[in-house]
């Protein structure tokens, strides 16, 4: 799905590196401000400008931002499909209801990474308390759209996935659930403080609760779920529940200055990573000919990267094959970059 969106933003807007991340700028600036609307329904214009500006602040935001990859537009109808279920949530009906799956099988068609929407709508059931909803026949109808449209799919795609994406094992031995708290630990404190203080019978809090709480423990099922940047719905639901502590202040200016300078502080500077090498790797390859590329996901992009940079028409095909050919890690780890 993220290919198709790609293909008709390059038909409009040209094919230029520009164009690519002003896709990425819309994508991630469209979750910010999905943040300040649902923010407003608990805080004060300032309370909501500061929890956007919370998810703003993280690295994985600011890294994806750089990053011509599929987490902004996951992370956007992830963060649609929970605003949907908590519309069921507050009225339940067969629309409501379908509008979340459609969203939901959107979101796994676009990445796999999208996968902890299936805990969801039982988390927050239980947070708020509802169970009449387990009884209605429209929830349970609500998995149909997820069922035609990306169960087929995964099911093809499946063939072709690393042995080691399904390694629960690996996953929690290398601490993949730490990304959450390593790079939004001031959003988490914030967003744990803010749920105490919200109402749980409000759907909106306990479905933006479920959905971290379904990406908290989305690590311990999902061996590739490793990286910060795979958090962005979780960090942006947490940034919702946060404005719950400014919302209880008549003038919450001065908590949010401190709650962004403290994130600002926390938050390493460095987004990306030197291009020089990857640039001097595109110089010295042939012109002609296929290229194959094994790698880190990071390294198998920023070759591909330099190698359009040195070829804005494209004259050859670059093959991405450290997930097919790679057996000591998953995604970098202990990886070494063979370009051929």
């Amino acid at each position: 799905l993220l290919c198709l969106w790609e293909g008709w933003w390059c038909v409009l807007f040209g094919v230029s590196k520009t164009a690519a991340l002003l896709l990425q700028l819309l994508l991630g600036y469209s979750l910010a401000l999905g943040v300040y609307v649902l923010a407003r329904r608990y805080a004060s214009c300032s309370g909501a400008l500061g929890a956007a500006m919370l998810l703003i602040l993280t690295l994985p935001y600011r890294q994806s931002l750089s990053w011509v990859m599929a987490e902004h537009l996951t992370a956007v109808l992830v963060f649609a499909a929970a605003v949907a279920f908590a519309r069921y949530l507050g009225g339940p009906g067969l629309v409501a209801g379908q509008l979340f799956g459609l969203l939901a099988a959107l979101a796994l068609l676009v990445k796999g990474s999208a996968s902890p929407l299936v805990l969801l709508p039982l988390i927050s059931v239980l947070i708020a308390r509802r169970f009449a909803v387990l009884l209605r026949l429209d929830f349970w109808l609500s998995a149909l759209p997820v069922i035609f449209l990306a169960v087929p799919w995964y099911s093809f795609w499946i063939r072709f996935a690393s042995p080691n994406s399904g390694s629960i094992g690996r996953s929690v031995e290398s601490g993949a659930w730490m990304p959450g708290l390593e790079y939004g630990p001031v959003v988490l404190v914030s967003a744990l403080i803010g749920f105490v203080l919200l109402s749980k019978r409000d759907p909106y809090v306990a479905t933006l609760a479920g959905l971290v709480g379904s990406y908290a423990v989305a690590p311990f099922w999902i061996g590739a779920f490793r990286e910060g940047r795979h958090m962005l719905p979780a960090i942006a639901g947490a940034a919702v529940l946060a404005s719950g502590v400014w919302g209880r202040l008549k003038r919450p200016e001065l908590l949010v200055g401190c709650c962004l300078g403290l994130s600002w502080w926390l938050t390493p500077g460095t987004v990306g990573f030197a291009p020089e090498r990857f640039r001097s790797w595109a110089q010295g390859i042939p012109d002609l000919g296929a290229i194959l590329v094994s790698g880190s996901g990071t390294e198998e992009g920023a070759v591909v990267a330099a190698i359009a940079e040195r070829e804005p028409k494209p004259r050859r095909v670059v093959f991405r094959a450290g997930r097919v050919l790679a057996t000591s890690g998953w995604n970098g780890e202990r990886y070494r970059l063979l370009v051929m």
